[in-house]
């Protein structure tokens, strides 16, 4: 029977190890300068990659002033359910994230409308959905400027770029993976 050495075994995984590294720093020393991938130049990120979000149609103080005469009753039933929530006044100030995220917390508040103001707070919160994407459009386009401008970006702006943009519409969705 052949004995078992632990200490050959580490050694020969180590070896093993260091080898594949080498091999992997060779395949990269390869390349000749000046020729390097996409990848490494802004991390692959392109200005013409950059998604937007859909928003309300016109600019966004068109958008804010027909979102206030058009969802009149809603911001009132905001403010009453705010007060009733918290004591305190609610300043309606569409361009205020705690604004966005109290309204679009009242989306999903069937128990606390009657069935024609919850219709109301539902179009509300659509609306809201939409006007909020003017913000996050303002911080694709400071990064889409600075592409066009022949800058790179860190990978941590990169890594900001990629979470701040929507899906893309040919991505596959949870749903195609359901069908498997």
């Amino acid at each position: 029977m052949v004995k078992f050495n632990k200490s050959w075994f580490i050694v020969g995984i180590a070896a093993l190890c260091l080898t594949l590294l080498g091999s992997v720093q060779a395949k990269r020393e390869e390349q000749p300068p000046g020729t390097e991938k996409a990848s490494s130049n802004s991390n692959g990120l392109r200005a013409s990659d950059i998604r937007y979000y859909e928003t309300p149609s016109g600019s966004p103080e068109e958008a804010r002033t027909r979102g206030f005469m058009e969802h009149q009753e809603a911001i009132e039933l905001v403010a009453r359910q705010y007060l009733l929530d918290t004591g305190e006044e609610l300043a309606t100030d569409f361009d205020n994230a705690d604004y966005q995220r109290y309204v679009m917390s009242l989306g999903t508040a069937f128990d606390l409308f009657l069935e024609e103001d919850m219709d109301k707070i539902v179009a509300f919160v659509k609306f809201m959905d939409l006007y909020e994407n003017y913000a996050k459009n303002d911080e694709l386009a400071k990064y889409e400027s600075k592409l066009l401008e022949g800058a790179r970006l860190s990978p941590k702006e990169t890594e900001a770029v990629h979470s701040l943009m929507p899906i893309d519409g040919n991505a596959p969705s949870t749903a195609d993976h359901s069908k498997r």
